[in-house]
């Protein structure tokens, strides 16, 4: 509302933004543009009531309201970005294109029409009933604006598609854009191409930090995929079409794909994946320049999550090789000596539950190394997948295997780690081993010659632009397509494609101040130009406001997700203080056999019992009381494990 000669008068934005517009914007470079012009009184804009008053107004009276709220200054901005749009359009060079945009706008209205009397035909009302339907949704009030909707919605196609041609480079990379340091996709987005191999296991929930049980098929599920990575002598790709759970990506041989800051994944796999290249990944390449990435942890976070393992506190989860391999025959225990039943056949005893809670329910990644239960190494020669991942530490861990072409037309291998995490939601749980292909830390050349920027190219083979190189020598040699990750698995063509134009539309589209930024770029060249120095002013403190506000939500944001998870897996922590101890895994046949049964303990298993439970309770039908746990045998273990637990048994 203005105050005008003592009465109040409602203005609408959009019918005001066209007014100012036309008097204080002007393209140049694109269009040329007649001064401003002002009545004799000064008045820049006038305005009809319904009753026929006549209001007139100058630029003060119509500023000092405007500039007060963001919303108005929203529009503001709306509307210049509209007139960039329709003179670029306006120049010599897009007569061709604006004649093509105009014919097709018209056969969009066309179609509307068509639909309009489909309509009628179909609703039992009139044409002008349903095509006045169709205006109203599109905010138009006559065939002619509707054109001219239309005509403006495939110019802002072909204008943005134009500049994102023009600057594609930066807005996957970063860089500057006019005089604006723009960071780009992959630091804001954090983009890694990932792969897995899902093995589903019948337990119930994912609440069931301590306390899970999986069937015997599962069992031979885990060990059969362990193995086949562990042996080496198939391609993790191979190995994932045969075994994975997941359907989707089975066929594709366990490629998912780009996961971003944005992809919703279980934050076990997509923050478990983050933590690890913060603390571990190339020995750190995140915590090296943390500027660079967006998923950088500050040093309390990091602190956080390694907190999470107290018997591996401050690196890596491990889980020994030799647990994979003793699944299959602890898949089929089920009963005690002689065919007993223990603890009224309590699946949570069962040896292959207590060694899935011990080693594989963790939802904090893990890796898979070469090593026993009591951490000493197991020989790898015969066991191909496994190699040493961070300097200085000798210890071979599960990889996935890479072949690359070198400059020589010879091949080179890299090995990438597999990553293990328990995950879930309401549709599935399981155990995902994950790769990173590709992480957007890794910027210099891999074994193909293809640094990061070459990796996430947005063109696809076929393509003058899309990058190759030389491989061989002398005759041999000759011109090849490089391996990114638009022809990932040596995609077919139209599969390459697709991907190409898919991850340019997330280049393109994650910026939802992106506008912003193209109207700086048209400024900075001398295109725009305002003369009003207040409007200008005005749009310049609100874009620098909405910039760094989005900048502090998005930092929120990851924050709070990464509290959360932090918080999930330190209640995970305390609850697995209640797992059953392996030494009843290892007891677990033993129980009620008149010999095995009664002898003691290794020394092993009671400092285990030790370190969980502190010291022993009183020993049964002892006399004098047990000081220590090695003078349990297994058959007292087993007669005091007790206290009432979340599944209402005893342990």
């Amino acid at each position: 509302m203005f105050e005008k000669g003592g009465k109040k008068v409602a203005m609408k934005k959009s019918k005001l933004a066209v007014g100012l517009m036309a008097g204080f914007l002007c393209i140049g470079g694109l269009a040329a543009c007649n001064e401003v012009t002002y009545s004799k009184d000064g008045y820049i804009l006038t305005y009809t009531l319904s009753d026929g008053t006549v209001e007139h107004y100058t630029a003060d009276d119509l500023f000092k309201s405007y500039y007060s709220e963001a919303d108005k200054t929203q529009t503001e901005f709306d509307s210049i970005y509209k007139l960039i749009v329709k003179n670029y359009f306006k120049s010599a060079d897009q007569a061709e294109e604006y004649k093509s945009i105009k014919e097709l706008a018209s056969r969009d209205v066309d179609g509307d029409k068509q639909t309009a009397q489909k309509n009628a035909d179909t609703n039992g009302t009139s044409y002008d009933t349903e095509f006045d339907a169709i205006l109203s949704s599109h905010g138009c009030k006559d065939e002619n604006e509707l054109l001219e909707y239309y005509i403006y919605e495939r110019e802002l196609d072909k204008f943005e598609d134009s500049f994102y041609d023009d600057h594609i480079d930066v807005l996957r990379d970063g860089g500057l854009l006019g005089d604006e340091n723009y960071d780009g996709y992959i630091k804001t987005r954090a983009p890694y191409h990932v792969s897995h191999i899902l093995v589903k296991v019948d337990d119930g929930g994912s609440s069931n930090y301590w306390n899970a049980t999986i069937s015997e098929q599962d069992c031979l599920d885990l060990n059969k995929v362990a193995t086949y990575l562990a042996e080496g002598n198939n391609s993790f790709g191979y190995i994932a079409n045969l075994f994975s759970d997941d359907e989707g990506s089975k066929a594709a041989f366990g490629d998912l794909g780009i996961m971003d800051k944005s992809t919703g994944y279980v934050d076990e796999f997509k923050l478990g994946l983050y933590a690890y290249e913060n603390l571990y990944g190339k020995d750190s390449a995140v915590a090296s320049d943390p500027e660079q990435s967006s998923i950088a942890l500050d040093t309390d976070q990091k602190a956080a999550y390694q907190l999470y393992d107290g018997s591996n506190a401050g690196k890596i989860g491990k889980i020994p090789y030799t647990v994979f391999q003793g699944l299959e025959e602890l898949s089929k225990v089920t009963k005690g000596y002689n065919n007993s039943s223990v603890h009224n056949d309590a699946a949570l005893y069962y040896p292959r539950n207590v060694v899935f809670n011990e080693y594989l329910n963790k939802h904090a990644v893990s890796l898979i190394a070469a090593e026993d239960i009591d951490g000493t190494a197991i020989d790898t020669t015969s066991l191909l997948g496994f190699h040493t991942v961070f300097s200085g530490d000798t210890t071979k861990y599960l990889c996935a295997k890479y072949t690359y072409t070198s400059a020589s037309g010879e091949y080179t291998y890299d090995y990438k780690p597999i990553l293990v995490v328990r995950a879930g939601t309401s549709d599935y749980q399981g155990i995902h081993f994950i790769v990173a292909n590709r992480t957007p830390f890794e910027v210099a050349e891999d074994g193909n010659g293809v640094d990061i920027s070459n990796y996430y190219t947005t063109y696809f083979p076929g393509q003058k632009e899309y990058p190759t190189r030389e491989v061989g020598t002398g005759d041999d040699k000759k011109t090849v397509d490089l391996q990114t990750y638009v022809n990932f698995n040596n995609l077919e063509d139209a599969d390459a494609k697709s991907r190409a134009e898919a991850l340019k539309s997330s280049i393109t589209s994650y910026d939802s101040n992106l506008k912003k930024v193209i109207y700086r770029v048209y400024k900075k060249a001398g295109s725009v130009k305002i003369l009003d120095s207040e409007l200008d002013k005005t749009i310049e403190k609100w874009i620098d406001v909405t910039l760094e506000k989005q900048e502090f939500d998005d930092e929120k944001s990851w924050d709070k997700t990464w509290r959360n998870y932090i918080s999930n897996l330190h209640q995970q922590k305390n609850e697995r203080e209640k797992r059953l101890p392996l030494v009843t895994a290892n007891a677990f046949e033993k129980y009620n056999d008149p010999v095995e049964g009664i002898k003691l303990i290794s020394s092993e298993e009671a400092a285990e019992l030790q370190a969980r439970y502190g010291d022993p309770k009183v020993k049964p039908n002892s006399n004098p009381a047990a000081t220590t746990w090695a003078q349990w045998t297994y058959n007292d273990l087993f007669a005091t494990l007790g206290g009432p637990c979340n599944d209402g048994q005893k342990h």
